[in-house]
């Protein structure tokens, strides 16, 4: 049980960095900022989108990352550790866990928003007066 929550806890933290890091990183030399409108520009518009969005960019990356896992045999999401219990559809896994990245990323960003709104609060009040 352990281990479950060691991959949960590693799960959140790549899954939500990988995320910011394709949404809003630039990258050294701009790389990553100049892929996304490459690909908005000239491979397709609608693809690009999923680019502007943590909520798409997090739910492509749950479920590439269960291709990734079949390819190289190795186990990288929680639901996938959860599931090899029994023989499930690698479909079923891939469609779950996109849902659980999604939900994930999207809990942690609330709670960076939520601590940025309230050290921005705090950074308005005058303590002098």
């Amino acid at each position: 049980m352990n281990n479950l929550y060691s991959l949960i806890t590693l799960y959140v933290f790549v899954s939500y960095g990988l995320t910011v890091l394709m949404v809003d990183g630039k990258g050294p030399y701009d790389i990553l900022e100049k892929g996304r409108l490459f690909i908005k520009n000239h491979i397709s518009a609608g693809l690009g989108e999923m680019f502007d969005c943590h909520l798409c960019t997090s739910t492509n990356i749950g479920w590439s990352f269960v291709v990734f896992e079949q390819l190289f045999g190795f186990t990288l999401s929680p639901v996938s550790f959860i599931l090899s219990i029994e023989e499930t559809n690698v479909i079923i896994i891939a469609i779950l866990n996109a849902f659980f990245t999604a939900g994930v990323v999207w809990f942690v960003s609330t709670i960076v928003d939520l601590m940025g709104s309230v050290i921005n609060h705090f950074n308005k009040i005058d303590y002098h007066e």
